[in-house]
């Protein structure tokens, strides 16, 4: 009985992540806006998304915890493939945020080190 209720509460979140994707590849494409704007939804969806793969991740654990051996596999390989395409926006997103706001790993370390370099020198 608990499988069937986590597996209609997984079905049901994955229509909601399904359609929280396809508001994020509109927003990802828009053109028509200030990118502040962009950035602040791209954000929201980011946090929104994080929200539901934690949620999948949680149940998809249950299921596969209540599901037959016979049966694990496949449902295994059903979770991961649902999961991809949640990844792969989720990884753009964050790129995309990154690059535009000036927060990607390789501009940070650039900072430290100059900072770094700075607070030497000022030693000195």
């Amino acid at each position: 009985m608990e499988l069937e209720k986590n597996k209609k509460k997984r079905s049901v979140i994955r229509q909601l992540t399904t359609k929280l994707l396809k508001k994020i590849e509109v927003g990802y494409s828009k053109t028509d806006i200030a990118m502040d704007e962009k950035l602040e939804n791209l954000r929201d969806f980011n946090v929104q998304l994080a929200e539901k793969l934690s949620e999948l991740k949680h149940l998809d654990s249950q299921i596969e915890t209540d599901t037959s051996v016979d049966e694990l596999e496949d449902e295994i390989i059903q979770s991961q493939e649902y999961q991809e395409k949640a990844i792969l926006w989720k990884g753009r997103l964050q790129r995309f945020i990154n690059q535009h706001t000036g927060n990607s790993a390789a501009q940070l370390r650039l900072k430290t080190k100059l900072l770094t370099i700075e607070l030497f020198l000022k030693r000195k």
